[in-house]
C-alpha cells in the first residue's frame, strides 16, 4: 500500500528568540559595548514533531505564548528553524496577519498583482482571478484607491480574498476570524468550510474550543514551546480546559468549568441523541455538581453554527428566578421545533451569578448535534422558515396569478 507524503512535516522544530534588556543604547554605550547589547535568550518552540496529512484539518491549541503562532509562521517561511526543520508538500497559502505584505503606497489592485508574484503566478493568471478576489473583497470602487486610505477591516477582506483565490492545497489560519466585522467572519467560516470540504490541508489556530472541536480531524496542544498531547480533538481539548481550570482554581479564582458535569442534547422523548431533522423537536439538559450554593443565578444556553452564534438564551430572559443549592442538579431547556437546516452545530452552556454580572463556570467540551435532513431541502442560510409564494406570472402571454407552497 502506498504511503502518503504529509502536507506538513515537522521534526525536532525549534526556534529560538532573544529578549535585549535595553532596546535603547546611546552611541557611546554600543560603541563601549562593541555593539553588543544585553540579551536573554528563550526558546517559543523545541523539539516539535509531528506530521499533518492530506486534507487533515489539524487545529493548534495551547495558552497565549505557547508557540502555536510561531509555528505557522515556521511553516510558510516566515521564520526560519534554530534546530530542526518543517517541510511541505504543496502550495501554502497563510491567513496570520492579513493585509500584512500589502504596500500602502499602491493601490489595492496593483498590491493583487504584488502579492500574487509572490506565489508564482502571472500576471495573466492573476487577470483571470482578478474579477472574483475583488467582488470577494466587497472593495467595490475603493480598490483602486492607495492601501494607506484603507480600514483595517478592507485590509482584512483584501487580504483573505487573495490568500483564498490562489489555489492553496495547504490553508494556515491563525484568529482570523477574531478580526473584521459579523459579516466578514461568517464569509470567512463558509470558505473556511468549503476549502474543508474539498480535502484541503487547513491547520487551523483559534481560542474558541467550540469551532476547533468541530472543525477538526486531531489536535495538538503546545505548552510553553513544546508539544503536550496530540490526538483527537475532543480529548486534547478536554485536557487542555482541564489544565486552565486547575490553573486558574490554584491562583484563588473561580474554577471555570468545574461544575458542569455534562450537556447533552435530546430527542422529542427526552432521549439522548446527536442528530435531528430540521423542524424536529430537542432539548439541552446542562447536570451540575455545585461545590457551593448561589443566590439569584442565571442559566445560558448558546446554540452555534461554525463560528456564529445562531441562537442564545437564558433563564434571566425567561424571567426565571431561580436558586442553586450546593450539590447535584440539572436544568432542561425545551424547543417545539428546532428549524435549523442541515448542518454541523455545537451548544455551550454557562453558568452566572448575580443576575449574570459574573460567569461561574462553563461546560468543557461543547456537546455536538447535527441536522442530517430539511424539510425544505433547496433553502439556504440557517434557518427553515416555511412560507408561500403569491404572485403573477407571465406566460405565453397571459397573466397567470401563481401561489405555490
Amino acid at each position: 500500500m502506498a504511503v502518503r507524503t504529509p502536507s506538513i512535516r515537522f521534526q525536532s522544530l525549534g526556534k529560538r528568540f532573544r529578549h535585549y534588556h535595553n532596546k535603547h543604547q546611546s552611541l557611546k554605550t554600543v560603541v563601549l559595548n562593541f555593539g553588543r547589547g544585553r540579551f536573554d535568550e528563550f526558546w517559543a518552540l523545541r523539539e516539535v514533531t509531528f506530521d499533518i496529512d492530506p486534507g487533515e484539518t489539524f487545529g493548534l491549541v495551547g495558552h497565549n505564548g505557547s508557540g502555536k503562532s510561531t509555528a505557522l509562521r515556521c511553516v510558510c517561511g516566515i521564520l526560519l528553524p534554530d534546530e530542526g526543520t518543517v517541510s511541505t508538500n504543496g502550495r501554502v497559502s497563510s491567513l496570520l496577519e492579513l493585509g500584512a505584505g500589502f504596500h500602502p503606497e499602491l493601490s489595492g489592485r496593483e498590491n493583487v498583482y504584488l502579492n500574487g508574484t509572490f506565489f508564482g503566478f502571472s500576471r495573466q493568471e492573476i487577470n483571470a482571478r482578478m474579477d472574483e478576489i475583488v467582488e470577494f473583497s466587497g472593495l467595490g470602487r475603493f480598490v483602486d484607491r492607495p492601501v494607506k486610505t484603507y480600514s483595517s477591516g478592507m485590509h482584512a477582506r483584501l487580504g483573505f480574498s487573495i490568500a483564498i483565490h490562489v489555489d492553496p492545497e495547504i490553508l494556515l489560519v491563525d484568529e482570523v476570524l477574531a478580526v473584521g466585522d459579523e459579516e466578514f467572519q461568517r464569509r470567512c467560516m463558509e470558505r473556511i468550510v468549503e476549502f474543508r470540504r474539498d480535502g484541503r490541508t487547513i491547520v487551523f489556530v483559534s481560542h474558541s474550543m467550540p469551532v476547533v472541536q468541530m472543525l477538526c480531524d486531531r489536535v495538538a496542544w503546545l505548552d510553553h514551546g513544546r508539544l503536550r498531547a496530540l490526538g483527537d480533538p475532543g480529548d486534547i481539548v478536554g485536557e487542555y480546559l482541564h489544565e486552565v481550570t486547575t490553573s486558574v482554581a490554584g491562583r484563588g479564582g473561580r474554577s471555570e468549568g468545574s461544575w458542569i458535569d455534562v450537556v447533552e442534547m435530546l430527542d422529542g422523548d427526552g432521549r439522548p441523541t446527536s442528530s435531528l431533522a430540521t423542524g424536529d423537536p430537542m432539548a439541552v439538559r446542562i447536570s451540575w455538581d455545585a461545590p457551593q450554593s448561589l443566590a439569584a443565578p442565571v442559566v445560558h444556553v448558546e446554540i452555534a453554527r461554525a463560528d456564529i452564534a445562531v441562537f442564545a438564551t437564558n433563564t434571566k430572559v425567561a424571567g426565571l428566578e431561580l436558586d442553586l443549592p450546593a450539590g447535584p442538579g440539572s436544568i432542561e431547556f425545551r424547543i417545539p421545533a428546532f428549524h435549523g437546516l442541515p448542518a454541523s452545530y455545537t451548544v455551550t452552556a454557562l453558568i452566572s451569578e448575580h443576575w449574570g454580572r459574573h460567569v461561574v463556570t462553563e461546560n468543557r467540551n461543547a456537546t455536538g448535534f447535527v441536522v442530517t435532513d430539511g424539510v425544505d431541502r433547496g433553502a439556504a442560510g440557517v434557518f427553515a422558515t416555511g412560507g408561500t409564494w403569491r404572485g403573477v406570472a407571465v406566460r405565453s402571454g397571459r397573466d397567470r396569478s401563481a401561489e405555490r407552497d
